[in-house]
Order: structure tokens, then sequence, then C-alpha cells
């Protein structure tokens, strides 16, 4: 993060930096141009007036009277030339010419116009020469010119005192850009990651900081579900070595009773059926345990499902725990409607044996335990989803009230005494209820001790019939 920041207020201040001076070169030469050319307009505006005046003068006079009255400015700045109507300089302030000036520009516009003002720069001096020729009367033309410093003399003159103030400007600038820099980074490196809206920074960071506590609360949820998810294994793990104890600890002591040989053969085979129904009872435990994990694991969730018809599903089911429920001496029957959803076939088959083990494990001789398929239809005004529902009813000890809100988690019995005799695992009802989750899907239970109890799954399904 800091070497971020670094970086950020690195390209902040070179930016600042190079756009201030650009800037101020920039209008440092747009300044000195604007000032270079109103200098020039009104130094050609004056020589411009004075080449005026100095022809009114000369309107009424002859060639010689002209040519005294203009010997008279000898050694003024300005220089005085006569022309005469064939371009022969008749008087040059500057001393004798020869050279025939008739094609120079500014008398040829002065011919043309009355009076003309040229400017040329001479490379060879370096100056500029400011030409105004003014026709007279007579056809003459007087010329007047005036050397000046070029831009570039002008720019050469004051390079000095350039350099000085180019150099107070650098440094001025660096300082600005420093304070500038340090000013916007400032609030971004204040900034509380813990508490992103809590900032006083700038409004453009909003929709980051938004994201960044958007985030914060998905990390903090996804804790919290890793230490719960961390949780539920350790005390899954707990539950499963103390349940798997009790049968392994039977299981080695009488399989070391039997190893010693010396023990009756009545009660070698009374060993035996132990061991027999301990091990089934583990393998009934490390079979649920298995269902648990796949339905836990996260591929489930991309499980591929298929069209399932309840109705007969559950007749299966039924028929199969039949002759658990002659040799219970309880009656069991399935009732209902055809009703189809999609689903995992093996997992519903484990929800409603589930179920229908509970159920006939926890009723009274001479009992019934019905299993009721159906199908709630939503109302016509509702956007409600069609849900399939599959009831196991029994008739037996039932639930206590405080007991229901905990009959679905892990390795839990409402009667400890009477699952030992019939062994359950205390993971039935768990399966159910992941089954049913996976499903999109409900499980609620409706009991009363001494009249029994209804299970109710609700599946939602979009199938017709």
């Amino acid at each position: 993060m800091r070497d971020e920041a670094k970086r950020l207020s690195t390209t902040l201040f070179r930016s600042v930096f190079v756009y201030s001076i650009a800037i101020l070169l920039c209008f440092s030469g747009i300044f000195m141009a604007l000032f270079y050319l109103v200098y020039e307009h009104d130094e050609e505006q004056r020589v411009a007036t004075i080449a005026e005046s100095a022809a009114a003068f000369l309107e009424d006079k002859d060639m010689q009277d002209s040519v005294r009255i203009l010997e008279g400015q000898l050694g003024q700045d300005i220089r005085y030339t006569l022309v005469d109507p064939q371009g022969n300089v008749v008087f040059d302030s500057g001393g004798n010419v020869d050279e025939n000036h008739a094609d120079r520009p500014e008398i040829l516009e002065a011919r043309e116009k009355g009076i003309s003002t040229v400017t040329r720069y001479s490379s060879t001096l370096g100056k500029d020469t400011i030409y105004t020729a003014v026709l007279l009367d007579s056809g003459n033309v007087l010329r007047l010119s005036e050397e000046r410093a070029s831009f570039v003399s002008v720019f050469k003159s004051t390079e000095p005192a350039l350099i000085v103030a180019l150099a107070a400007a650098f440094v001025l600038s660096v300082a600005l850009s420093r304070l500038l820099t340090h000013r916007t980074v400032a609030p971004l490196n204040q900034i509380d990651v813990a508490s992103p809206l809590e900032n006083e920074t700038y409004e453009e960071m909003r929709p980051l900081l938004s994201r960044v506590e958007a985030q914060q609360r998905q990390l903090m949820e996804q804790n919290r579900e890793l230490a719960r998810a961390e949780n539920i294994r350790r005390e899954f793990s707990a539950n499963v070595s103390h349940e798997m104890k009790t049968p392994l600890q039977v299981i080695s002591g009488y399989a070391e009773l039997l190893a010693g040989g010396k023990i009756p053969q009545k009660d070698a085979e009374r060993f035996a059926r132990i061991i027999l129904t301990e091990s089934a009872n583990m393998t009934d435990l490390i079979n649920d345990v298995l269902v648990l994990s796949r339905i836990d694991d996260p591929v489930m969730e991309n499980a591929g499902k298929e069209e399932v018809e309840l109705l007969s599903l559950s007749h299966e089911i039924v028929t199969r725990f039949l002759p658990l429920a002659e040799k219970q001496s309880v009656s069991i029957r399935c009732l209902g409607s055809s009703v189809v959803v999609d689903g995992n076939k093996s997992l519903l088959d484990q929800l409603v044996s589930n179920l229908l083990s509970n159920a006939l494990k926890y009723s009274d001789p001479d009992g019934e335990v019905v299993v009721l398929v159906g199908k709630s239809i939503a109302p016509p005004d509702s956007e409600g989803t069609p849900m399939a529902y599959i009831r196991v009813r029994d008739n037996g000890c039932g639930i206590p009230l405080e007991e229901q809100h905990k009959i679905f988690e892990r390795f839990y019995r409402v009667d400890k005494s009477r699952s030992k005799e019939s062994g359950g695992t205390g993971l039935g009802l768990a399966i159910a209820k992941h089954a049913a989750v996976f499903h999109n899907g409900t499980i609620s239970v409706e009991s009363s001790v001494g009249r029994g109890s209804v299970f109710t799954v609700r599946i939602p399904t979009e199938h017709e019939g």
C-alpha cells in the first residue's frame, strides 16, 4: 500500500510540475510577443506621424530648399531620404546613396497609396528597420527610417533576467506542486479501510469505498460461515467418534471373550449375535455419515436432476418397509395423487425412507403409519410456486413441544433409551432436512406427546398434474 501511494504522489507531483512549467513558459512567450508587437506598432505610428509632419512642411519648397531643410536633420536618430520620381536618391541623411530606390516596397506603395510603412529585418545587423514613405505633390517621395532592436535581440538582451525569473518560477512550481500533491494525497492516506464509508474524503472515492465495504461485509459473512462450518465439522467429528466408540468397545470386548475360548457355547452364540448387531449399527452409522457428506459436498449443488414421480416412489419405499412393519405389528399404507418434481431420486428415496423408518421406530404395536403424497395449488391471483408435499403420519409416542426445534440436529435423540433399543444413529432427520433443502424445499413437524407426529416435506414443482 505504501508503494502504491508513493507512486501516486510522484505521478501527481510530476504532472502538476510539468503542467505548471509548460503553462508558465507558454504565457511568458505570449506576453513577450504581445508586448513586442504593441511596442513595434507604437514605433511605427510615431515614425509615420513624423514623416507626415515633415512632408507637410516640404510641400511648398523646391528641391534645393527641401535638401537644405533635410540637411538640418543630420545627427538625429531618424534617417531622412528624398527620392525623385525616377527613383534616384536626391538626399540621404545617412550619406551619399547611388542605388536606385524606385523598386523599394515602401516607395512603390507610397506612389500608389500616398503613404506606406514597412518593417524589414536585417539578418546581418540583427535589427529591424521601420520605413515610412510619403508621396509629395512634386512627385518626390520623402522616406523616413529608424532602426530598432529585433525581437530576437530584445530576447537576448533580457536573457539574464529571464533566466533568473524562470529559476524563481521553477522553485515556486516545485514548492506549489509539492504542496498541492500533499494536500491531494493526504485524504487518501488517512482512509481507514476498516470503516470505509466513515472517512471524510473525495466524493469520487465513494463508489470505490462502497465496494470495499461491501467486500468487507461479504468477507466477514464468509468468515462467519467458515467458523460456523468449522464448529459443525468439529462437533460432527466428535459425535461420530463418540457414536462409533460405543459399538467398537462392545465388539472389542465380546470379541476378546470369544478369542479366549473359555466361555460356554450358549454364551458364545449370544456374544456373536451382539457383535453382529453392533456391527450392523456401525454400518448404518457409516452409511448415514457418507450420505450427509455427499449432501454437504458443493459438487452436489450441480448434480443432475431428473423428473421423479413421488407417489410411485413412496409406494416402492412402503413396499420395502412392509416386512419391518409386520415384525413390529404396525400397519403401513401409502395414499395420495400423482405429482412430479425435478430432483435427485436417490436423495428423495433417502428422505422418505428416513421419515418412514423414524415413524415405525417410534410407533406402538398395533399402530398405524400413513404416507400421503399430493400437491398444493397456489391461488390464481398469487405468484407463488405450486408445492408438492409428502406427509408421514404416525400415532406413536409423539415429541414434546420444547424438543421439536432440536430434532433435525445431527445425533439428537428425543428418547435416547428407545433409540438405543431400536439402533438409531440420530442422523435420519438431519439427512431428511438436508435432502429437503437440496431440493429448495422445507421440512416441518407437528406433534404432541401421546398422539403421534406428522412430518411434512414441501418441494416446489412446475409440473402439471
